[in-house]
């Protein structure tokens, strides 16, 4: 039986944090109506890795390291594009609204989906759109 060590419980709590990712993901989705990953998940993504990497680092397994080392290096790169747009794209609250945060309850005038707005103006995922360009809708 392995003993429960502080190794141990650095392992459970770099696997705590590494799973609670998915769990996030999922609440979030749920309450959006439509797959999303929020900014959070490359966070804990990248703090569970970097925990199970140590980890791996103790137990001398290079398998699981090869394995948590190749993982981070993509939850850096998000992490780093994330950081990209928001200096490229500065948001307050009353210049613009993010369009994966309001569009899946959100209807025009006419009655024309979330999915019907996101097609007219061209939103492909990524892009922010200012109160004018909501406003501008037939």
């Amino acid at each position: 039986m392995t003993q429960v060590n502080f190794w141990v419980i650095i392992g459970f709590v770099g696997q705590f944090l590494f799973g609670s990712r998915f769990i996030v993901q999922w609440i979030v989705s749920e309450k959006r109506g439509e797959s999303v990953i929020p900014e959070i998940f490359w966070y804990l993504s990248m703090a569970g890795s970097t925990i199970l990497m140590i980890y791996a680092i103790y137990r001398r397994d290079p398998v699981f390291i090869v394995g948590q080392c190749s993982g981070l290096f993509i939850y850096a790169r998000n992490i780093m594009l994330i950081c990209k747009k928001k200096k490229l794209l500065p948001i307050t609250p009353d210049e613009e609204v993010r369009v994966q945060q309001t569009t899946a309850d959100y209807t025009d005038k006419n009655h024309n989906s979330s999915a019907d707005v996101r097609k007219s103006l061209g939103y492909n995922g990524f892009a922010s759109f200012t109160k004018e360009d909501f406003r501008s809708l037939p």
